[in-house]
């Protein structure tokens, strides 16, 4: 995973950063041991592909320092088995996004 991250950051455009961001947050979820959990988790993924793509082209996907370090902060987290570290970093990481796709009501039309 630490590769992958690596990979996201020297993302040059926006198909190849959306791919490794899917594979990134997905096989955050791998160690999940409720396979229900992995489902959901790709459905919903799959239903919001639109607003991830949407947020990528706002945020300026190449040059977002602060998604950078929620990825390495949500990684941390797994790599030293921190459950609340991850959780907690990855609930930031979305709630960032949900605030900022907020202020931009215009791509819910």
């Amino acid at each position: 995973m630490t590769a992958l991250v690596k990979e996201i950051e020297k993302a040059s455009d926006i198909e190849t950063f959306l791919r490794l961001d899917r594979e990134f947050h997905l096989l955050s979820y791998a160690g999940v041991q409720e396979g229900m959990l992995s489902e959901f988790v790709e459905r919903i993924w799959n239903t919001t592909q639109h607003y991830r793509r949407a947020f990528a082209k706002i945020n300026n996907f190449a040059n977002s320092e602060v998604t950078h370090m929620e990825h390495k902060l949500i990684l941390d987290g797994i790599l030293r088995g921190d459950s609340p570290q991850a959780e907690q970093a990855l609930e930031a990481h979305i709630r960032r996004t949900r605030v900022t796709l907020s202020e931009h009501k215009e791509l819910f039309r």
